[in-house]
Order: structure tokens, then sequence, then C-alpha cells
């Protein structure tokens, strides 16, 4: 309650929504990143573009980083366009390299303590739930830290 108060119902239903998001989401993937790092580079992203009708969910993000947003969609505008093609750069700088790193694009870091936010603008911010999975890992009893063995 302290990571997530709520003055009203409205907030406790999107406090719900994050912490729901966390746990089933984004905690077990940041488990594997943990696992994978000092073997692979590991690059983690949050997808939070809200584009008004369609909002943001659980693999939400596929349509922009594939670059198929269909062209006489009026679901998504010029913001969600230009959103789509850098995305799909660093898709395609990944498969080609195993690096989504470029030129002219915001540095995805690999560090587990940032993310690149893909949403109205793309930028490296720190994990906003870094906090709540160190929870998630007390009660999990990893007391902090996962082997990467």
């Amino acid at each position: 309650l302290a990571l997530y108060p709520a003055n009203s119902d409205a907030e406790a239903d999107a406090n719900w929504a994050e912490i729901y998001g966390a746990v089933f989401f984004n905690y077990p993937h940041d488990c594997l990143n943990r696992l994978m790092t000092g073997k692979e580079p590991v690059y983690e992203y949050r997808f939070s573009k809200h584009n008004g009708r369609l909002g943001c969910w659980h693999s939400g993000e596929m349509v922009y980083a594939f670059g198929s947003i269909p062209e006489g969609s009026k679901l998504y505008d010029q913001e969600d366009r230009n959103l789509s093609a850098i995305m799909h750069t660093y898709w395609l700088n990944f498969a080609k390299t195993g690096n989504p790193n470029g030129e002219g694009l915001p540095v995805f870091d690999t560090g587990l303590e940032t993310l690149l936010d893909f949403a109205s603008t793309v930028e490296l911010i720190n994990n906003p739930y870094r906090e709540f999975y160190d929870i998630l890992d007390q009660m999990q009893g990893f007391e902090g830290e996962i082997e990467n063995d």
C-alpha cells in the first residue's frame, strides 16, 4: 500500500492494473532478464503508448514493433505511425545484429535499473517497478538475488 496508495476508487483501479501487470507479465520477465545478465545482453522495455481508443495492453505493441499499422486505419494517428517507425527500426536492428541500437535512436541500455519506454516519446527511464520487484523477491524467498548459474 505504501507503493500504491489510493485516495479514490479510480486510483485504486489504476493501481490494481499496475500491480496485476507487474505480477503477471513484468516480474516474470524481469526474473528471466536477471538470470541472463552476464550471459547475454538483456534489453527491457515498456510499452505505455495510449492512443485514445485502444490504450495499451499486453501485446498491443506488436502492431507498432512490426510496422503493421493498417494504412487507412483511423484508430492510429501520425504520432502512432512515428512510434511504429522507431520501434520497427529497433526490432530490425536487433534481428540483424543482436543489438537494437542504431543511429538517431535513443540508446536502449542493457541495465536492469532502466528500461526503454515506448510512449508518445521514446526515452530511457528508471524501472518504475524495481521497488515492487524487490518486495516480490522477498515474498518468493529470493532475498533480493536471483542466481544466474
